[in-house]
């Protein structure tokens, strides 16, 4: 549920940013392989020092959701308690945000498109 509300999130503030700046449709594949590497999915999350997997969990969600699937699903690492539900926190305050700002940017698509 975190990974899809996370996507939801970042995909209504691209949608609802790309009608008024149509630049932002060649910056979005960029945008995308940076996030895939700011996720710890090639390689795992110990390669940081604790302060900054502490950071990472928190501030990317999908670094908490891969997390979650290796402990999960292989049974390696730690169960991410706290920072998953920060992580949530800041996901829900974005797809909050997406929606508002899709809502308002709604109104000036027939004009730029």
């Amino acid at each position: 549920a975190l990974a899809t509300a996370a996507a939801l999130a970042v995909s209504l503030w691209i949608a609802a940013a790309g009608v008024q700046y149509r630049d932002l449709g060649l910056a979005v594949p960029l945008l995308i392989q940076v996030w895939l590497f700011a996720t710890p999915v090639a390689y795992p999350l110990s390669v940081f020092p604790d302060g900054w997997q502490t950071a990472l969990l928190v501030v990317n969600p999908m670094a908490t959701v891969v997390e979650g699937f290796r402990w999960a699903l292989l049974g390696t690492g730690a169960a991410p308690g706290w920072p998953s539900a920060a992580s949530a926190a800041l996901t829900l305050v974005a797809l909050l945000g997406g929606m508002l700002f899709f809502n308002r940017m709604e109104r000036t698509y027939a004009d730029e498109i």
